[in-house]
């Protein structure tokens, strides 16, 4: 796993340290052992702080006095992400439990979104990129849902979490690499599928279906 990943450091706010990091390159570097131990680093998407707990968008692997932001993100969800992170640290220095600052740093990072939103609901999907067993995978503009549905969707979803995915597909995040596509595609089609045929609860088919998804990533590097 990257102990220290590459970093661009681009200012600094109180006081931590704003870095761009590769967001493809952090989730690629992490392990089905990893994964195992607790690493929530293949969760990273937008930005990520330091918690001991690994709650929301803290990690333990980050280091205490950094704000990692995804470079691959568009300049204005930068934007978002960075102002999250800031509420989100100053409400927990305040002894606000993470919970609710994360919860209050949500809702300030959606009033930012709104203000710079230029998405239509027409600008969501992009295209359709295959089908497994009958189940439509669709790649998606991830700025755009994150703006007009779901602030939280990243990576991918599929409809029997998300109510606002058609019935029978699985949605791709562009936000993330090209060839992480496959890696998240088996993800969310094996938690739909433990989910739909097995009537597993969620939290217990997203955890078998992170370890396929590991073992996925593993076998193609």
């Amino acid at each position: 796993m990257i102990k220290n990943p590459d970093k661009k450091y681009i200012g600094k706010i109180d006081e931590y340290k704003v870095c761009l990091v590769n967001g493809s390159e952090i989730r690629k570097s992490v392990s089905l052992d990893d994964y195992r131990k607790g690493c929530r680093l293949p969760d990273f998407l937008d930005f990520g702080v330091y918690s001991s707990e690994n709650n929301y968008s803290g990690f333990r692997e980050i280091p205490k006095n950094e704000i990692w932001i995804a470079e691959e993100i568009d300049k204005n969800e930068k934007r978002a992400a960075i102002k999250c992170a800031i509420v989100y640290l100053r409400l927990q220095k305040k002894q606000y439990n993470e919970n609710v600052a994360y919860v209050k740093a949500k809702m300030f990072e959606k009033k930012i979104r709104e203000k710079y939103n230029t998405f239509t609901e027409t600008d969501i999907l992009i295209k359709n990129i295959g089908t497994i067993n009958g189940i439509t995978v669709t790649l998606v503009n991830g700025f755009a849902v994150r703006n007009l549905k779901d602030d939280d969707f990243s990576q991918g979803g599929h409809d029997l979490v998300y109510n606002y995915i058609p019935e029978n597909t699985i949605w791709i995040d562009n936000t993330i690499a090209s060839d992480e596509y496959g890696a998240v595609m088996v993800h969310e089609y094996v938690e739909r599928h433990l989910m739909k045929n097995k009537k597993y609860e969620y939290e217990k088919a997203h955890g078998l279906a992170t370890r396929a998804e590991y073992k996925y990533r593993e076998n193609k590097k």
